[in-house]
């Protein structure tokens, strides 16, 4: 029994590990007509100011990220 119950939360723990990326990767960076978004999951929902460094880009995708996860309880 307590083998079926380890695989039962393995099988648990991996799915939410998957789902925990899949939000991740759904998060990304595009420049467009020389303007920087931050996109979801195709469509752009920040535009980046100009003078942001590449470290304060990357927070600002981690927020969102992070948002995203905790919105969906990951």
């Amino acid at each position: 029994m307590k083998k079926i119950i380890d695989w039962w939360n393995d099988r648990k723990e991996s799915s939410r590990k998957n789902e925990i990326e899949n939000v991740r990767f759904d998060f990304k960076v595009a420049e467009r007509n020389g303007k920087i978004y931050l996109m979801h999951k195709g469509y752009a929902f920040a535009v980046i100011a100009k003078d942001m460094s590449a470290s304060e880009i990357a927070a600002k995708l981690n927020e969102a990220r992070k948002a995203a996860l905790e919105f969906e309880g990951l």
